[in-house]
């Protein structure tokens, strides 16, 4: 489902709501578990094999802020009301092997609501955030058109296979309070996407340059260490030639009315 909610023209894509007025019923995993972790060392070594699928077999130990993110397709940041834990859970379900992507997060939400007692709706709020603009000086990048091969990997990347990356924007760590941002053929709504994420709010694209690019850069974030890179808006206007301006808009986020931290009995 499409749903029209920065400032009046973004489009941001959610996933249906459980238990809203549909013409056809909620679909739901044929058998399903959700149990606690064992998390008496911490992050539990299952967590490390990421969400997984096999035919009709989806498995998953992760955490319930991201299980919500995934049921909701919705990044943290538009979730709001429910404390996070530090508890990871493992889900075992089985479904239907022809399953898409949006009936797999409406049987989660359904599962969800079973099992943690989730009540959650859908409202909308004022929110700060930004758009990403061509800084006064003007791009610094050129499109993919412009190179008669990928451009070279990053200096912090040296030695990684590019072919393995193309495609593909994604956020690294590059040292004590360093991350980088690298895009390898990408779009300019894709780099407004990873920074929304990196800084918890919205962020339109406003180029207006609509081609594919190639950059990487690195930039100081809010970990803990010395780091001698430059904020992240001051690398977006040094090593791209675009900057992010303030702006304010409605928002439809997800307010989690209840959610329990221990699952009922399968």
């Amino acid at each position: 489902m499409k749903v029209k909610s920065l400032v009046g023209i973004a489009v941001l894509a959610t996933c249906p709501l459980f238990g809203q007025p549909s013409a056809a019923p909620a679909p739901s995993f044929d058998v399903a578990s959700i149990r606690l972790a064992d998390n008496s060392d911490g992050v539990p070594a299952a967590a490390a094999s990421g969400r997984r699928r096999s035919g009709g077999r989806f498995t998953w130990t992760t955490t319930q802020i991201s299980l919500l993110t995934y049921a909701y397709h919705l990044p943290e940041w538009r979730i709001q009301g429910k404390k996070q834990n530090e508890l990871f859970y493992t889900v075992n379900a089985i479904t239907s092997a022809t399953a898409t992507e949006d009936q797999i997060c409406l049987m989660l939400q359904k599962l969800l609501a079973d099992r943690f007692k989730l009540a959650a709706h859908r409202e909308t709020t004022e929110f700060p955030g930004y758009a990403l603009v061509r800084a006064r000086r003007g791009p610094k990048i050129k499109s993919s058109e412009s190179f008669t091969e990928p451009a070279p990997m990053p200096a912090y990347l040296k030695g990684k296979a590019a072919a393995a990356f193309e495609g593909r924007i994604f956020v690294s760590h590059e040292g004590r309070g360093t991350s980088a941002i690298t895009g390898r053929g990408v779009s300019l709504s894709q780099l407004a996407d990873t920074l929304s994420t990196s800084l918890g709010t919205f962020v339109l694209d406003r180029t207006g340059m609509t081609g594919r690019y190639y950059f990487g850069f690195t930039f100081k974030n809010d970990g803990p260490g010395e780091s001698e890179a430059p904020t992240l808006f001051i690398a977006l206007d040094e090593e791209l030639g675009l900057k992010l301006e303030k702006k304010r808009g409605p928002v439809e986020v997800l307010v989690i009315d209840h959610m329990e931290n221990l699952p009922t009995e399968n």
